[in-house]
């Protein structure tokens, strides 16, 4: 692969190669190359700006309030499985020893 110093020193940008030139533009390339974001280094997310944000929107408290509510649903599921599957089972348990008591 042939590299080119597109501007090489200038700005600190890097060497293009000369495939990637011609595949994207001059300006795209140099563009693609710089690595920069849209906005500027300025514009980044830090770590830590992140984890701020997460702290102040995930407590304690907020998630205790998610976990009540998971389990509140998950108690209703099982109620509901429940309250089907014993009848069910003990219905079938008494059809089959009808059969049994015809067969007999």
């Amino acid at each position: 692969m042939l590299v080119l110093g597109l501007g090489a020193g200038r700005n600190g940008s890097p060497l293009v190669s000369i495939e990637t030139r011609e595949k994207l533009g001059v300006e795209e390339a140099a563009y693609l190359f710089e690595g920069r974001p849209s906005g500027g280094w300025d514009a980044l997310v830090t770590k830590e700006y992140l984890d701020l944000k997460l702290d102040a929107f995930v407590t304690k408290e907020y998630l205790d309030l998610k976990l009540d509510a998971f389990d509140g649903r998950i108690h209703k599921q099982i109620n509901r499985l429940l309250l089907w599957l014993v009848p069910t089972v003990f219905g079938g348990m008494a059809a089959a020893g009808a059969l049994v008591g015809v067969a007999s």
